[in-house]
């Protein structure tokens, strides 16, 4: 199959910006869960499983996670979408069920008419696969998604991933390219002369590891984990944006145990935090609320 790559993010979606549009009627099933609250609920019962990224459209209709290849002696994983159907999220299988490469880490653009995703999907025809670089599919109808294609200028440094794109079609991704300050660094991608001028977040970023993030289209706030090795902790850290710079982060101390807490995302609505606990990747919640209260 031949991959489109673009050097450019799509003028559709520069156009979304500018309108600051919604996402279309025709993009989702009809069916969708009423609110946040019963989406929770969900996830609360054990309805909804992720090993490494959760995706959540506006409307509650769709949910895209990753799980490993079914019959997969390799591990590798794929990006799986849910539904809401007959009052329960049910998988409704792959959105690329190609199991020659590794997909996962789903999130959508402003809009949701695009796809970013992390991929070990070769940068060129005919070369073997990546170590990791970020993705981009574009919604063709419904939840049909078109052929991925890389985002040019950022490949090939590193293994990179978990990738957002903010409403000022920046991006910001994790990477362990040379010249940060950790194993794993957090970095905004900005437009500028044709290509990308990437900075180092050096305020988030600390000696140790910084990677599983959800930031809010409008750049507002960041939640991520910060991993240490010497402690095997994994927990997540929150930081304001504000006044042009970033407030130092703190950990959030009401869901931070001794356990792993990582993959963190927040509902449409901002009501609530959704992160990944423990070792056996099961799905626990808490209301933003509290966590901005702490």
């Amino acid at each position: 199959m031949t991959r489109i790559s673009k050097p450019y993010l799509p003028i559709a979606l520069m156009a979304c910006f500018a309108a600051a549009c919604s996402p279309k009627t025709t993009q989702e099933a009809k069916t969708c869960s009423p609110d946040s609250e019963s989406l929770i609920a969900s996830i609360e019962a054990g309805g909804i499983a992720t090993i490494n990224g959760l995706a959540i459209s506006t409307g509650y209709c769709s949910i895209y996670v990753t799980q490993w290849r079914a019959q997969d002696t390799e591990r590798k994983a794929e990006i799986i979408r849910y539904v809401f159907t007959g009052g329960s999220w049910e998988p409704a299988g792959p959105i690329y069920p190609d199991a020659r490469y590794q997909d996962y880490q789903p999130t959508f653009s402003a809009g949701e008419e695009e796809l970013l995703f992390t991929s070990t999907r070769p940068i060129a025809d005919g070369q073997a696969p990546s170590r990791q670089n970020i993705w981009i599919s574009e919604r063709q109808s419904g939840d049909k998604w078109g052929e991925p294609y890389l985002v040019q200028g950022l490949e090939g440094q590193g293994w990179d991933g978990h990738a957002r794109l903010l409403d000022d079609g920046s991006i910001f991704f994790a990477s362990d390219r040379a010249g940060g300050a950790g194993m794993v660094d957090l970095y905004q991608a900005t437009r500028e002369n044709g290509g990308w001028r990437i900075e180092n977040m050096d305020v988030l970023n600390s000696g140790v590891s910084e990677s599983d993030f959800y930031i809010p289209p409008d750049g507002s706030y960041i939640i991520f984990t910060r991993y240490d090795p010497q402690t095997d902790d994994l927990d997540l850290y929150m930081s304001e944006y504000a006044e042009a710079q970033w407030s130092p982060p703190k950990p959030i101390t009401v869901v931070n145990t001794r356990d792993w807490q990582l993959s963190p995302v927040v509902t449409p609505d901002g009501k609530y935090l959704i992160y990944m606990d423990g070792r056996d990747g099961g799905l626990r919640t808490a209301a933003m609320s509290e966590i901005r209260a702490d």
